[in-house]
């Protein structure tokens, strides 16, 4: 890449192990910023090359988002050698998933990890709060897609990073009159979709909360034990009924008030869910702060402007 106007910062190595379909994970520094970034370079398949105007596009909407805490930033995205590379904020301890799979979510003993995961969920909930407050609807929400920084700060991530997504065009939300939000298209993960999308019908604010919603429980299941999002109610009352029972096999107990608050983010009818994650972020720092006698480190974050 030397030469090339994208090339602002030495990379200095790829990062993981695990192949891509759609490219490869580079590591290098941002300009202008302390933290190191992620480079996403896009396979240059035939296939790639005729979705690059829509990559593009969704790698620019991406940026449009700025510095927040709870988003993982996308600082610019170059063409190079006709490939786009999207340049992001390098996050070190691995997705929310890799903490499940691994047992970190669960260090310290039941009420270290109630508290751990609440506290992963306010910060979710504010990532994806900021998103929607600038118009875009991630559609693709799960533990995968948020990543845990040294200090325990998670960062939402991957809007439509090197996906065959499209920007779809604009939608009304009935949540906030007047204002309408940006689709992906194409980021459907069936275990986490909502019932309108897993139908293939109109979305909005609401499916990231349903989507938020299933990310949460799966945080206290340990593993995803429901065939799809739509079927993730049923799983929230069963996996209820264990720990009433004694029977959840040394997973964390959902507290009864998120228990309720995930119950009312499942509903089938978008209209029935909470109208905003600032909403479910505030009942749960409420919640955090009930279970830890601490204050939540996350109330209402401060945003910076998009960089240039």
């Amino acid at each position: 890449m030397a030469g090339q106007r994208g090339d602002r910062r030495p990379v200095r190595g790829a990062v993981g192990s695990r192949a891509r379909r759609d490219g490869a994970r580079l590591r290098g520094e941002p300009p202008r910023l302390g933290n190191p970034a992620g480079g996403q370079v896009t396979a240059p398949g035939a296939a790639q090359r005729r979705r690059l105007p829509r990559l593009v596009a969704e790698a620019e909407a991406w940026v449009s988002l700025g510095l927040h805490p709870h988003v993982c930033g996308c600082h610019y995205v170059r063409m190079i050698d006709g490939i786009p590379r999207v340049f992001a904020e390098y996050v070190s301890e691995g997705s929310v998933a890799d903490w499940i799979r691994d047992g970190r979510l669960y260090e310290g003993g039941a009420a270290a990890s109630q508290a751990r995961i609440v506290d992963f969920a306010i910060q979710l909930a504010w990532g994806l709060d900021h998103a929607h407050s600038r118009g875009l609807v991630h559609q693709d929400v799960k533990p995968g897609n948020a990543l845990v920084d040294r200090d325990g700060t998670v960062k939402l991530t991957d809007f439509g990073r090197a996906r065959a997504g499209a920007v779809t065009g604009v939608l009304p939300d009935a949540g906030m009159p007047g204002r309408t939000v940006l689709v992906t298209q194409g980021g459907l993960t069936l275990p986490y979709a909502s019932p309108e999308q897993a139908a293939g019908e109109r979305v909005g604010r609401r499916t990231d909360i349903y989507s938020f919603a299933v990310s949460v429980l799966e945080m206290f299941t340990g593993e995803v034990t429901w065939p799809a999002g739509p079927a993730a109610e049923e799983a929230l009352a069963e996996y209820r009924a264990e720990s009433r029972a004694g029977a959840q096999d040394g997973r964390p107990v959902i507290p009864d008030g998120l228990a309720a608050l995930l119950a009312r983010c499942l509903r089938q009818d978008p209209a029935r869910r909470p109208a905003s994650l600032a909403d479910v972020a505030d009942v749960l720092a409420d919640l955090y702060e009930q279970l830890t006698a601490t204050r939540a480190r996350c109330r209402r974050p401060r945003t910076c402007a998009p960089t240039s």
